[in-house]
């Protein structure tokens, strides 16, 4: 999983201008603060936090619309926001059950990756690759993977995985085909537990990814020592993980308090003969 974070991290790095390295910092800092968000209130913000989401996709969508269609600017933009809002808000459960559906797919894949995948992934790195060398019988054009576009290093992964790992493109699918599913159907029938389960995974993988490439960018030394900690560090992630859940869905389940003088009058206890 390192050796696949180093790849991702270096592969991104070299598409941005030295000057503007600010900028996926100043990211990184924000999705590092929207997942302690998540982890603390993300269930009961949840519903909010989709439906500006939507109305935010709605808008940009209008963009592209009114410049396709030749209309108006503004007016396009605010009537498919307006829409984005009314399906993020009154399909929410529909929305949550989808993301319960791939939060436990990718968690399945995770572990598929720790288990199965990692010692092919740890001989796929751009270190160890020689222009128009062959990698694993995989012919790899002249330019080092670290240096190529994003969608051109995933196609490569997935060609190079498909035919190093045994069964792998059949396994990759039944995990998110399977388990997939089966969060769809949990998050249809719990909607309480999976805005706790999606808070809890969206807020861990968000700030413990946010921090790693943060520290991998400004302090080195200092993610080596986390690296150091191998299945503790592993055990502190679930230890995150289960507090945020239990937290969330106790804030789900807190009744609020009555207003000041609006309490009812506590009915008197039936006569015992």
């Amino acid at each position: 999983m390192n050796e696949l974070l180093n790849m991702a991290y270096d592969t991104a790095m070299q598409h941005i201008p030295h000057s503007e390295l600010w900028k996926p910092q100043a990211g990184l800092a924000l999705v590092g603060a929207f997942g302690l968000i998540l982890l603390l209130r993300g269930a009961k913000l949840f519903p909010a936090v989709t439906a500006l989401a939507f109305m935010a996709g709605g808008g940009i969508a209008g963009g592209f619309l009114a410049k396709s269609l030749g209309t108006a600017l503004w007016p396009t933009v605010v009537v498919t926001g307006v829409i984005g809002f009314g399906l993020g808000y009154f399909l929410f459960k529909l929305w949550l059950a989808a993301l319960v559906g791939l939060s436990l797919a990718a968690v399945g894949l995770m572990l598929y990756g720790e288990k199965v995948v990692k010692p092919y992934v740890e001989n796929f790195s751009s270190r160890n690759l020689d222009a128009g060398q062959g990698l694993m019988g995989i012919n790899i054009p002249e330019t080092p993977l670290a240096t190529q576009a994003p969608s051109s290093w995933a196609a490569q992964s997935w060609e190079h995985l498909s035919t190093v790992v045994p069964n792998f493109q059949a396994s990759f699918w039944t995990i998110v085909g399977s388990i997939g599913l089966a969060g769809l159907v949990f998050g249809l029938l719990l909607p309480k537990i999976s805005r706790a389960l999606v808070a809890a995974t969206l807020g861990t993988l968000l700030s413990c990814l946010a921090l790693l490439l943060i520290l991998k960018s400004k302090w080195p030394a200092a993610l080596n020592e986390l690296q150091r900690l191998g299945e503790w560090g592993w055990t502190i992630v679930a230890l995150l993980w289960a507090v945020s859940l239990l937290y969330n869905f106790a804030s789900l389940r807190r009744k609020p308090r009555p207003a000041a003088g609006s309490e009812e009058p506590e009915m008197p206890e039936p006569a015992t003969a």
